[in-house]
């Protein structure tokens, strides 16, 4: 977990309420230069909540849906046509909480400039099942591919290969330890001509010369989209006090690429 200092302008409240269940809301952040809104809706009967973050700087627009009777989360990302559901983070305010906080912010005189940055790396694990998954989230993501995500490190380390759902096993050479690529994304179709060249080009190095170490791997998250989540907390004496912003990073997209060694 690491401290950043990031000026956040201003927290405004939009005032749309209905039977004081749901609420719209939105931060006003200006973040490395760049000033952007992040809208926030909770939905205290249905016990979700939905936070929509702008493109800015190098980050992607995204838009997520929190369900906190499913426990799970999926972020949907109009650059990536796609949508992506996990379990649901347990350190999330759950929606009563989440209208306390905002309600409470919209009426603070500034929020603190030191903001908590938390960084999650997340690797596409396949398809999800559209039938298990609630109709809101398929409501949410419409006609875009959800894929199913599992946290990961950002210091990874890859040994295999898939490609669009499929995995792909290729193994050869005669000693104990055969080539295995599987459960890995390449980033385009040149990279899968590619690997494929290497592989080729390694079966007769193979053959001919007892080596096949002619290749490496460069892996990269080629999506990174944000959150900010404000916690206010009263002081013992009837004021709440939002002395806490945390923003959360998330880094999409684990893929890789395959290039052949001279």
């Amino acid at each position: 977990m690491i401290v950043f200092l990031i000026s956040i302008l201003l927290i405004t409240l939009n005032g749309v309420q209905v039977n004081c269940i749901t609420g719209s809301y939105s931060y006003r952040v200006s973040e490395n230069g760049a000033a952007f809104t992040e809208e926030v809706e909770v939905d205290v009967d249905n016990q979700t909540e939905v936070l929509r973050v702008p493109q800015h700087n190098d980050v992607d627009a995204m838009e997520m849906m929190n369900d906190f009777r499913e426990g799970l989360s999926v972020y949907r990302v109009p650059s990536a046509r796609a949508c992506y559901v996990s379990k649901l983070d347990s350190s999330l305010p759950e929606p009563g909480k989440m209208r306390v906080n905002m309600e409470q912010a919209s009426m603070q005189p500034r929020l603190p400039r030191h903001v908590t940055t938390k960084k999650r790396a997340w690797r596409v694990e396949g398809f999800a099942q559209r039938s298990a998954l609630p109709q809101k989230f398929l409501d949410f993501c419409g006609s875009f591919p959800i894929y199913t995500i599992e946290q990961t490190s950002l210091d990874f380390s890859v040994s295999s290969f898939s490609r669009g759902g499929f995995n792909i096993e290729r193994r050869f050479g005669p000693g104990p330890t055969p080539y295995t690529f599987k459960n890995f994304a390449t980033c385009s179709g040149q990279s899968i001509i590619n690997m494929a060249n290497c592989l080729n080009k390694a079966i007769t190095e193979e053959l001919y010369s007892g080596t096949h170490d002619n290749h490496k791997l460069e892996c990269k998250f080629d999506r990174h989209v944000c959150y900010y989540v404000v916690d206010c907390l009263p002081n013992g004496q009837g004021v709440y006090q939002c002395n806490q912003v945390l923003h959360m990073t998330d880094f999409l997209g684990f893929c890789c690429d395959m290039k052949c060694l001279e």
